[in-house]
């Protein structure tokens, strides 16, 4: 693992490579015809969560270089990758609020895929969730406060991944925010 952190660039081009041998290739070559969603590599899921449990632990342990990762990881064209690299951003330590939140506003501006939204806001904000809720709560607070029509769209799609955890139990918060 330790090798990633000098060839970053490297690592994503085994990346991808691991991901194209597990491709479903007929799903890639219509979407390059039909680009109506976001590119998938359509590889298994246990792949994906398997990479994910490995690479986990490496991000608590190493939250610098792993940012430099999951960069790299989001600016990739495909769903894989990007799911990827939101898993790794909710395993930063809580002491990267700031660098995880940057990176949950910036790129939440761009997604358009509903699924990825999704996705993205329950697996990045996962340590924030479960170590300092209440900080996750009053960024959303601060969203839906905004009149910007995508800061509430954010707000909202933060407070989702709250109802779909079983250890989350301050509904009144969530119908507060509705």
């Amino acid at each position: 693992l330790r090798k990633i952190c000098l060839f970053p660039e490297k690592f994503m081009n085994e990346l991808t490579e691991f991901y194209n041998s597990y491709a479903d290739l007929t799903f890639l070559e219509y979407q390059k015809v039909n680009r109506t969603a976001q590119l998938s590599f359509h590889t298994p899921p246990v792949l994906t969560r398997e990479l994910e449990h490995t690479f986990s632990p490496y991000a608590r342990s190493n939250p610098e270089e792993t940012l430099e990762i999951i960069d790299l990881l989001w600016n990739s064209e495909y769903l894989e990758p990007r799911q990827f690299a939101s898993t790794l951003l909710g395993a930063l330590p809580i002491s990267y609020y700031s660098q995880v939140l940057e990176r949950i506003q910036k790129w939440s501006v761009s997604l358009v895929d509903e699924d990825l939204v999704s996705i993205f806001h329950n697996k990045a904000t996962l340590t924030i969730r479960r170590e300092r809720s209440d900080l996750w709560i009053k960024t959303l607070a601060l969203w839906i406060q905004s009149q910007d029509p995508m800061q509430e769209k954010m707000a909202v799609m933060g407070l989702l991944p709250f109802l779909n955890d079983p250890d989350f139990s301050n509904l009144p918060i969530i119908y507060e925010f509705l």
